[in-house]
């Protein structure tokens, strides 16, 4: 019975990638932003600059790349924590304990992400929140928008305190007759 090839060749270009990619967030943790050269990165890989260039282009693209690997490793983190609760509550309790997690666990990452966004400049002129960002990647971090969670919590308080007010004043009125 025939099978189907596997297509080594993209599986390795994209092993090469997340190696290029792993060894930047090292450096970038290590060197600072400014000090991580293409040169050192490779280095850290143990391939040739000009590889580094194959995979990624420019200097901006490979930063591009290892936001959006943050992005998605965070995601993958973060998302299925929040989605398996059920109030507002324990969602926020879940984003906030797992997002604690996750950084615990990438330290290095939340490093290189300091240096990345504090020195970091675009070449093409984005703001650094936009980077790393396609439609379906920003579809999926609002899921993880602590500003709906929260406002989720504060009208849950709100409610309960309006149900409070409107208790009282029924507890008043009836108590006055």
């Amino acid at each position: 019975m025939p099978t189907t090839p596997v297509n080594t060749e993209s599986f390795i270009r994209s092993a090469r990638r997340a190696q290029i990619v792993a060894a930047a967030i090292d450096v970038i943790a290590e060197v600072g932003y400014a000090q991580a050269s293409i040169r050192k990165i490779a280095d850290r890989v143990g391939i040739a600059m000009s590889a580094v260039l194959y995979h990624f282009g420019t200097k901006d693209k490979l930063v591009e790349a290892i936001i959006e690997h943050m992005y998605r490793t965070m995601l993958n983190s973060v998302a299925p924590a929040v989605a398996g609760q059920h109030t507002a509550s324990t969602k926020l309790d879940a984003y906030i304990r797992s997002s604690i997690g996750y950084f615990a666990e990438h330290r290095v990452a939340l490093k290189a992400l300091a240096s990345l966004g504090t020195t970091y400049v675009p070449a093409d002129g984005r703001r650094f929140e936009e980077l790393g960002l396609d439609k379906d990647l920003a579809d999926r971090l609002v899921t993880l928008d602590p500003t709906a969670i929260l406002d989720t919590v504060l009208l849950i308080i709100s409610d309960c305190i309006s149900h409070d007010i409107i208790l009282r004043s029924y507890i008043i009125f009836k108590y006055r007759q």
